[in-house]
């Protein structure tokens, strides 16, 4: 597993995921909030290589990204309960 953080809030990380990209693996996050990162794919987190992101209470705001908004999986998988909120 490869876990490549982006720098923290608002960073840029470049092409992959603002705040978290994940190549491989599995990843377990809990009570994490991401605010005003960006990147090219993900604008907070990206996953990739069949990672696996198990997510619970995380909050998304801000951001930017060309393709993803806060997240973007390619060849990987997501395990949350998405709800939004105001």
């Amino acid at each position: 597993m490869n876990q490549a953080p982006g720098g923290g809030a608002g960073a840029r990380a470049g092409v992959r995921g603002g705040g978290l990209s994940v190549e491989g693996g599995t990843v377990e996050l809990t009570r994490v909030s991401f605010s005003d990162d960006a990147a090219t794919w993900g604008g907070h987190l990206f996953a990739t290589d069949g990672a696996l992101i198990t997510g619970t209470d995380l909050v998304f705001t801000g951001g930017d990204a060309t393709r993803g908004g806060a997240l973007f999986v390619e060849d990987g998988g997501i395990d949350a309960v998405i709800s939004l909120r105001d």
